[in-house]
């Protein structure tokens, strides 16, 4: 069995990226890894993965980014996006 992740970036700097608490991991945790990556500890990745805004979602479904959603995302659209992917 495949467990999709989700991967969220943040830095300490812009206020918006405290925004996001990911909801994702209160809803499907059971069936999703969840984990952040801070990107000015990480300054490279970033460029890897195309982010150019945070905070940023990223989907990975067996070891490819399958989505990334920018920005600040009400709940329920956050979770139809995640649940598409299980």
């Amino acid at each position: 069995m495949i467990i999709p992740r989700q991967v969220r970036t943040w830095a300490k700097r812009p206020p918006p990226s405290f925004l996001t608490r990911s909801p994702a991991k209160k809803t499907v945790r059971a069936v999703l890894k969840v984990a952040k990556m801070d990107i000015d500890s990480n300054p490279v990745t970033p460029g890897r993965y195309g982010i150019m805004s945070i905070p940023t979602l990223s989907i990975f479904k067996q070891g490819k980014v399958m989505e990334q959603v920018v920005g600040v995302v009400d709940k329920p659209l956050l979770e139809k996006k995640i649940k598409s992917y299980l």
